[in-house]
Protein backbone atom coordinates (compact mmCIF):
# COMPACT_ATOMS: atom_id res chain seq x y z
CA UNK A 1 0.00 0.00 0.00
CA UNK A 2 0.98 3.19 -0.74
CA UNK A 3 0.06 7.03 -0.95
CA UNK A 4 -2.25 6.34 -4.10
CA UNK A 5 -3.21 2.96 -2.69
CA UNK A 6 -5.12 4.05 0.37
CA UNK A 7 -8.28 2.45 0.20
CA UNK A 8 -11.17 4.29 1.47
CA UNK A 9 -12.64 4.94 4.89
CA UNK A 10 -16.32 5.65 3.75
CA UNK A 11 -17.88 2.28 4.95
CA UNK A 12 -16.22 2.61 8.29
CA UNK A 13 -18.89 3.43 11.23
CA UNK A 14 -17.62 6.29 13.07
CA UNK A 15 -17.40 5.93 17.28
CA UNK A 16 -16.46 8.01 19.78
CA UNK A 17 -13.24 7.43 21.76
CA UNK A 18 -10.38 8.69 23.80
CA UNK A 19 -7.88 7.45 20.99
CA UNK A 20 -7.89 6.88 17.98
CA UNK A 21 -5.25 4.44 15.69
CA UNK A 22 -4.31 3.22 12.92
CA UNK A 23 -1.95 0.08 12.33
CA UNK A 24 -0.61 -0.40 9.16
CA UNK A 25 1.61 -4.03 8.23
CA UNK A 26 3.24 -4.88 5.15
CA UNK A 27 4.45 -8.66 4.86
CA UNK A 28 7.84 -7.92 1.93
CA UNK A 29 7.64 -11.93 1.58
CA UNK A 30 4.08 -11.80 0.32
CA UNK A 31 3.73 -8.44 -0.94
CA UNK A 32 0.52 -8.22 1.47
CA UNK A 33 -1.07 -4.95 3.64
CA UNK A 34 -2.54 -5.55 6.40
CA UNK A 35 -4.88 -2.82 7.90
CA UNK A 36 -6.46 -1.88 11.51
CA UNK A 37 -8.67 1.11 12.23
CA UNK A 38 -9.72 1.07 15.51
CA UNK A 39 -10.61 4.01 18.04
CA UNK A 40 -10.35 3.04 22.16
CA UNK A 41 -11.25 4.51 25.39
CA UNK A 42 -9.72 4.63 28.71
CA UNK A 43 -8.33 6.39 31.26
CA UNK A 44 -7.22 10.39 30.17
CA UNK A 45 -3.48 10.01 30.52
CA UNK A 46 -0.60 13.62 31.13
CA UNK A 47 0.04 13.57 27.42
CA UNK A 48 -3.64 13.11 26.23
CA UNK A 49 -3.04 15.65 23.48
CA UNK A 50 0.25 13.75 22.38
CA UNK A 51 -0.03 11.94 18.78
CA UNK A 52 2.74 9.62 17.79
CA UNK A 53 3.72 7.18 14.81
CA UNK A 54 5.81 4.23 15.39
CA UNK A 55 7.12 2.70 12.32
CA UNK A 56 9.07 -0.16 12.88
CA UNK A 57 11.37 -3.23 10.27
CA UNK A 58 10.67 -6.56 11.34
CA UNK A 59 13.08 -9.88 10.69
CA UNK A 60 12.66 -12.97 11.84
CA UNK A 61 13.81 -16.76 11.10
CA UNK A 62 11.81 -19.59 12.68
CA UNK A 63 13.45 -23.19 13.26
CA UNK A 64 12.00 -25.24 10.32
CA UNK A 65 12.40 -21.73 7.98
CA UNK A 66 15.58 -20.87 5.40
CA UNK A 67 14.16 -17.37 4.52
CA UNK A 68 13.46 -15.04 6.74
CA UNK A 69 9.87 -13.22 7.26
CA UNK A 70 10.39 -9.47 6.64
CA UNK A 71 8.05 -7.03 7.88
CA UNK A 72 7.70 -3.11 8.20
CA UNK A 73 4.83 -1.81 9.91
CA UNK A 74 3.39 1.85 11.37
CA UNK A 75 1.39 2.42 14.56
CA UNK A 76 -0.44 5.61 14.75
CA UNK A 77 -2.14 7.23 17.93
CA UNK A 78 -4.02 10.30 17.58
CA UNK A 79 -5.82 12.00 20.98
CA UNK A 80 -5.60 15.64 19.91
CA UNK A 81 -8.24 16.28 17.36
CA UNK A 82 -11.75 14.85 15.67
CA UNK A 83 -11.82 12.27 13.05
CA UNK A 84 -7.64 12.33 13.04
CA UNK A 85 -7.25 8.94 12.28
CA UNK A 86 -8.95 9.13 8.26
CA UNK A 87 -7.75 7.94 5.16
CA UNK A 88 -6.74 11.46 4.33
CA UNK A 89 -4.22 11.47 7.67
CA UNK A 90 -3.10 8.27 6.99
CA UNK A 91 -2.13 9.40 3.16
CA UNK A 92 0.13 12.44 5.11
CA UNK A 93 1.94 9.77 7.00
CA UNK A 94 2.51 7.32 4.10
CA UNK A 95 3.58 10.54 2.07
CA UNK A 96 5.91 11.36 4.79
CA UNK A 97 7.32 7.98 5.77
CA UNK A 98 10.11 6.05 4.41
CA UNK A 99 11.52 2.87 6.52
CA UNK A 100 14.59 1.63 5.41
CA UNK A 101 16.18 -1.22 6.52
CA UNK A 102 19.30 -3.50 5.28
CA UNK A 103 17.94 -6.38 7.83
CA UNK A 104 18.46 -9.22 5.32
CA UNK A 105 22.07 -8.00 3.44
CA UNK A 106 23.55 -7.21 6.96
CA UNK A 107 21.93 -8.68 9.95
CA UNK A 108 21.06 -12.93 8.39
CA UNK A 109 24.01 -14.26 9.66
CA UNK A 110 23.43 -12.90 13.37
CA UNK A 111 19.94 -14.21 13.22
CA UNK A 112 20.24 -17.86 11.65
CA UNK A 113 19.13 -21.08 13.25
CA UNK A 114 22.15 -22.59 14.75
CA UNK A 115 20.98 -26.27 15.85
CA UNK A 116 21.47 -27.48 18.40
CA UNK A 117 22.38 -24.83 20.47
CA UNK A 118 24.58 -24.95 23.52
CA UNK A 119 24.17 -22.30 25.70
CA UNK A 120 27.66 -22.56 27.37
CA UNK A 121 30.00 -22.64 24.16
CA UNK A 122 28.00 -19.85 22.68
CA UNK A 123 29.01 -17.59 24.86
CA UNK A 124 26.06 -14.80 25.36
CA UNK A 125 27.31 -12.06 26.60
CA UNK A 126 25.27 -10.79 29.53
CA UNK A 127 24.75 -6.94 30.58
CA UNK A 128 22.22 -5.00 32.18
CA UNK A 129 22.25 -1.23 32.62
CA UNK A 130 17.91 -1.57 31.90
CA UNK A 131 15.13 -0.19 33.89
CA UNK A 132 13.09 -3.08 32.61
CA UNK A 133 13.13 -6.47 33.09
CA UNK A 134 16.66 -8.40 32.18
CA UNK A 135 16.49 -11.57 33.16
CA UNK A 136 19.76 -13.60 34.49
CA UNK A 137 21.20 -15.51 32.16
CA UNK A 138 20.43 -19.25 32.54
CA UNK A 139 22.83 -21.80 31.07
CA UNK A 140 21.02 -25.02 31.91
CA UNK A 141 18.00 -24.05 30.10
CA UNK A 142 18.77 -21.27 27.88
CA UNK A 143 18.11 -21.91 24.21
CA UNK A 144 19.26 -18.30 22.37
CA UNK A 145 21.23 -14.90 23.32
CA UNK A 146 18.59 -12.39 23.55
CA UNK A 147 20.03 -8.68 23.85
CA UNK A 148 18.12 -5.27 23.50
CA UNK A 149 18.62 -1.78 23.71
CA UNK A 150 16.17 1.35 23.87
CA UNK A 151 17.22 5.08 23.21
CA UNK A 152 15.39 7.41 25.38
CA UNK A 153 15.82 10.98 25.25
CA UNK A 154 15.75 11.35 29.17
CA UNK A 155 17.58 8.86 30.24
CA UNK A 156 19.85 7.57 27.09
CA UNK A 157 20.47 4.07 25.91
CA UNK A 158 19.94 1.34 28.15
CA UNK A 159 20.67 -2.40 27.63
CA UNK A 160 19.81 -5.99 28.41
CA UNK A 161 22.15 -8.76 26.86
CA UNK A 162 21.55 -12.21 28.46
CA UNK A 163 20.73 -15.77 28.05
CA UNK A 164 17.27 -16.30 29.32
CA UNK A 165 15.43 -19.81 30.24
CA UNK A 166 12.61 -18.31 28.63
CA UNK A 167 12.28 -17.68 24.58
CA UNK A 168 10.19 -17.52 21.54
CA UNK A 169 10.36 -19.91 19.01
CA UNK A 170 12.13 -18.18 16.06
CA UNK A 171 15.66 -15.68 16.17
CA UNK A 172 14.18 -12.36 15.28
CA UNK A 173 15.32 -8.47 14.86
CA UNK A 174 13.43 -5.70 15.15
CA UNK A 175 13.89 -2.10 15.07
CA UNK A 176 11.64 0.59 16.33
CA UNK A 177 11.23 4.46 17.04
CA UNK A 178 8.49 6.74 18.43
CA UNK A 179 7.95 10.24 16.94
CA UNK A 180 5.80 12.45 18.99
CA UNK A 181 3.94 14.55 16.25
CA UNK A 182 3.03 17.56 19.12
CA UNK A 183 6.37 18.36 19.96
CA UNK A 184 9.22 18.51 17.96
CA UNK A 185 11.88 18.92 20.56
Amino acid sequence: MTTDTVPSFSECRLVNATQCSITVAWNLNINTTAIIVEGQNGPSTKNASEDFITPMAFMEIAHDKETPLLIHSLFFICMSGNKCDDEMSLKRILHSLVIEEKFVQELSPLIKVVSPFDAKSAACFEFNNSTSNCPPNDLENCQRCDISGDKWFSSGEEFCATCPHFSSNSNLIMYTTTFILNNRT
